[in-house]
């Protein structure tokens, strides 16, 4: 994910304000890059003026908002919690109604259509959201790491190699591939169905040979998971 430390500039396109940071490199052409996070980012060829900048996203302006159309529909969904019994939660696609039972030990575990926390203060909801956080942590730690040996194995052939990988409780990504190869996985993904936690590992590990969303990208993700599409939609239904 990019770093947005650099000066942040603006264009006005149309009714849009389009958002950028840049950065110069010795190169000879402009390059505009719209990250998953929504963060548009220009590469410029060294001594370019600022106001060739700003036409170029204007020309490119369609298919920046595009581009930010698609990445938005694959944003994660929070919605308010209060952490009582009644809220539901998910885990793996399936929904769970949440009951909070005052016990002497703490515990968290499922049971039939239940997530049923044990704590001895029902009234701390901090509390009781750090039980069930920690819940998710342990369970997300093991299923991601079964289904990242599992798809590895599919991409095996590709040359890639076996990724250092983390679980962060990320806002605006379900997942990430940094510039040193580190895949990172958001926590609230749990939550969401088998089949979409495979798209999300195999999306990153495919940005392991290619860093972009580009055609070569594209093309690799679709060799490995057909089927791709459909799974990516599965993730615009879940919420956290």
């Amino acid at each position: 994910m990019l770093t947005t430390s650099k000066p942040t500039y603006k264009v006005q396109y149309g009714t849009t304000t389009i958002e950028f940071t840049v950065s110069f490199k010795k190169r000879k052409t402009l390059a505009i890059q719209v990250f998953p996070d929504l963060h548009v980012h220009v590469i410029a060829p060294l001594d370019t003026q600022h106001d060739l900048i700003e036409k170029k996203i204007i020309k490119r302006g369609s298919w920046i908002l595009t581009q930010q159309r698609y990445f938005y529909q694959l944003l994660p969904l929070p919605i308010p919690r209060v952490f009582e019994s009644g809220e539901t939660h998910c885990y793996l696609g399936k929904r769970y109604r949440l009951k909070v039972v005052e016990a002497c030990q703490k515990s968290v575990k499922l049971k039939g259509q239940y997530i049923i926390i044990e704590t001895p203060d029902k009234a701390n909801k901090k509390k009781i959201e750090t039980q069930l956080i920690q819940w998710y942590k342990v369970k997300a730690q093991n299923k991601f790491e079964e289904r990242l040996h599992q798809s590895y194995q599919l991409l095996k052939s590709s040359g890639i190699p076996f990724p250092i990988w983390q679980i962060r409780n990320m806002q605006k990504r379900w997942g990430s591939c940094t510039a040193s190869a580190k895949i990172l996985l958001n926590l609230h993904l749990i939550k969401a169905p088998l089949t979409a936690i495979d798209y999300v590992i195999v999306h990153e590990l495919c940005h392991l040979k290619h860093p972009h969303h580009n055609t070569a990208f594209y093309n690799m993700l679709t060799y490995y998971m057909p089927d791709w599409d459909k799974r990516r939609k599965q993730l615009e239904k879940v919420k956290y």
